[in-house]
């Protein structure tokens, strides 16, 4: 007679069989469990954090959204990108161009009433991952006369850096005795040799001790290029149309050179 109220050698033996059956197929089948949620998590794609520092668009035609905002004063409007992928880069490189126009203004300790701010901006470029604004105009905050202004602000949109003259070049340093000479190689011929008002100034030695600002055409090819001269000498200095490919030799493959031929 079986007894199911007490511990017998059947019951006992029925235990380890149990045991001895069970426990290894459950073993088994969490080993199984184990091996394929293993293989789903190697096989996954690896999603890598990404800094500003290191963001890249896949595609680099992507298109910059952009609207002219009004200053507090509304004597003018600057550009503003309104559209970007990256929300941290769009508004550092939004703050550096209002920093920079602020930058124009009198401040109160100068405002009278011959003081002045007549300045336009202009969106040259917004393809290949580049914002590219151009300043132009004069401001007066007191002295014998007004400064006019001729200045580009180009961004990498994919840094969040500004694009200097001198930062398209691998070594300006170095090289910035050839690249003026190939840059302004007409003028300064021309200089020489008309002998009108600024044979003395667009020299070789002039061109090259003064910086550089430069516009991206809107042709690819050229870049446009202007030495930044001191009141006296401003007249003289000519926007100098350089076609790219006469540049790349100075350059490296990181240069905005190379982007802007698609490159």
């Amino acid at each position: 007679m079986i007894k199911f109220n007490e511990v017998t050698w059947y019951s006992k033996f029925t235990a380890i069989i149990c045991l001895l059956g069970i426990f290894p197929l459950l073993t088994f089948y969490i080993g199984m469990q184990y091996e394929k949620t293993l293989t789903i998590i190697n096989d996954a794609p690896v999603v890598l954090a990404i800094t500003p520092k290191e963001f890249t668009l896949d595609n680099p035609d992507y298109l910059i959204t952009w609207e002219m905002a009004t200053s507090s004063n509304l004597d003018y409007t600057y550009p503003q990108i309104t559209n970007y992928p990256h929300k941290i880069l769009m508004t550092e490189v939004n703050s550096a161009i209002t920093t920079t126009f602020r930058g124009l203004e009198c401040d109160d300790t100068e405002q009278t009433s011959s003081t002045s701010l007549n300045i336009d901006a202009s969106v040259d470029y917004t393809k290949n991952n580049i914002f590219s604004v151009h300043i132009s105009g004069d401001y007066y905050c007191g002295g014998p006369y007004p400064t006019v202004i001729s200045q580009t602000l180009t961004y990498d949109m994919n840094t969040g850096k500004q694009i200097t003259f001198e930062s398209l070049f691998a070594n300006y340093t170095t090289d910035k005795t050839a690249i003026i000479s190939k840059i302004y190689q007409d003028v300064i011929v021309a200089s020489t040799t008309t002998g009108d008002n600024c044979e003395d100034a667009n020299t070789l030695l002039n061109l090259s001790e003064n910086s550089q600002d430069y516009r991206i055409s809107s042709s690819p090819n050229n870049l446009l290029v202007t030495v930044s001269y001191p009141h006296v000498m401003q007249a003289c200095a000519i926007e100098t149309p350089t076609p790219i490919t006469e540049l790349l030799q100075f350059t490296n493959k990181a240069s905005l050179l190379h982007r802007l031929r698609g490159e």
